[in-house]
């Protein structure tokens, strides 16, 4: 059963008693004591169940100077002095949750770091919700930290509410403070969940970019925004564009998913609108440069342009290894392309596009067979003779006009592959699974070129 568990380590120095402050929650400030912990599970397990765990870990000598009772030892005298360890002070706030110490070993040797991994990683459970301390212990503790949370957000799908901080040596060092009065020793706790959030980001991000899957961008922006805009009532701005932005990634990738072509146009410039609008956001500083790095994802894509858009869909699709959807994506946009070109008709009129899909199969085999009259002759059940003297016309000539020979057979060619691919290769010889990404690039550079000679004429 997914519960909250807060972890923490403890150290050997005799702490001092200090107040600590964290402006994001109340109460603001837990004053004179001598453990971090007490104020971060202050803040945190209050209101917690007896099913949720608080969770510290110690070494032998961590047990014994600082989480039993008078455990630490005046430096001139040599006595123990009177003062509660941990376990004392934790079961004085009387928290429903259970309480619960775990020896680990000193951590000085790599088997050892490895050791404290598995055994910090055992005690959360599926599901479950992480507040981490890591303000004592090894040095080394808040990468070890980092890759424990990550690691048990992917095995053990975990979410992390928090993960906390005190930092002494903003204030000065532990001789400058040991100097001053407690009522002085104002000690901030930084919360250091938004670093974690950032390589969930940067992961997410990289992700997208590389493989098309928008799904943890998507889970990102609405973990990050919901909570901000609830609390606003839906008036922040920031808030309002991360959410935005997470939508049209979703539109525009479903988009290319299901080879929805005539959103792409629409989808992929929502989506550079979106970016735009988070712009230098501030609700997690250091991923502007990745927000940057997305936009320039989606760059190729512009306004007002379907043909282009349908390419650089086609292109994006074969970056992504979506080969079957760019098949599908550039020979439709080729076909609306020729269309226009011939008919400037519209390019979504059912009619047109059948009309021109004969006419493209009906110059297939005049440039082929070289016998016009015998092709339509045998084809007049199925095409009127009306329909085929326009279509000679208007699309068997203009495939013809100006050497447009080798786009002809490019269309051709495009097709017979994309039928292989819908048709799982059921047939005789069917192409090889490594010939179909060479062959769309190859396809994407034809039509690429054509469509700028063909386009610098009209």
């Amino acid at each position: 059963m997914a519960k909250k568990i807060y972890l923490s380590f403890l150290g050997t120095t005799n702490y001092l008693a200090c107040n600590y402050k964290s402006e994001k929650r109340q109460p603001i400030k837990i004053e004179d004591v001598r453990f971090v912990q007490e104020a971060t599970i202050s803040w945190h397990c209050r209101d917690w169940a007896k099913d949720d765990e608080i969770v510290i870990f110690t070494t032998k000598d961590a047990k014994e100077k600082n989480w039993l009772d008078n455990g630490q030892k005046d430096r001139k005298s040599g006595e123990a002095i009177k003062q509660e360890g941990l376990e004392t002070r934790i079961k004085k706030l009387n928290l429903a949750a259970e309480l619960k110490r775990v020896d680990i070993p000193d951590g000085k040797r790599e088997d050892e770091i490895w050791e404290i991994f598995s055994m910090v990683f055992e005690r959360v459970e599926e599901g479950d919700t992480l507040y981490f301390d890591i303000t004592h212990g090894f040095r080394n503790l808040p990468l070890l930290a980092m890759v424990i949370i990550n690691y048990a957000r992917v095995v053990k799908n975990i979410k992390v509410a928090s993960m906390d901080y005190g930092a002494m040596e903003a204030v000065g060092n532990s001789y400058e403070i040991k100097d001053r009065k407690v009522k002085d020793r104002n000690i901030p706790i930084f919360d250091l969940l938004a670093f974690a959030q950032l390589f969930d980001w940067s992961m997410a991000i990289d992700r997208f970019i590389s493989a098309g899957d928008v799904a943890e961008i998507s889970r990102l922006t609405e973990e990050n925004t919901e909570p901000i805009l609830k609390e606003t009532r839906g008036e922040d701005a920031q808030a309002k564009a991360l959410k935005g932005m997470g939508k049209a990634l979703q539109g525009f990738s479903s988009t290319i998913a299901t080879c929805r072509g005539r959103k792409i146009s629409e989808t992929a410039v929502k989506l550079q609108e979106s970016i735009a609008m988070v712009g230098d956001q501030q609700l997690i500083k250091p991923m502007t440069p990745l927000i940057e790095k997305l936009a320039d994802a989606v760059g190729d894509f512009v306004k007002d342009d379907e043909v282009r858009n349908g390419i650089a869909a086609g292109r994006w699709c074969l970056n992504h290894n979506l080969i079957q959807q760019g098949y599908t994506i550039l020979q439709e946009t080729m076909l609306s392309f020729i269309v226009i070109q011939s008919t400037g008709k519209d390019p979504y009129d059912k009619k047109y596009r059948e009309l021109v899909g004969k006419g493209v199969n009906i110059a297939k085999h005049r440039f082929i067979l070289k016998k016009r009259e015998k092709f339509v002759h045998e084809h007049l059940e199925t095409v009127e003779r009306r329909v085929c003297q326009c279509v000679e016309r208007r699309v068997c000539q203009w495939l013809e006009k100006d050497g447009k020979k080798d786009l002809h057979k490019s269309m051709r060619n495009l097709s017979n592959l994309r039928n292989d691919l819908n048709h799982a290769g059921m047939k005789e010889d069917p192409t090889g699974a490594e010939k179909f990404a060479k062959n769309l690039k190859e396809y994407l550079d034809t039509f690429s070129s054509e469509v700028d000679a063909i386009s610098k004429t009209t």
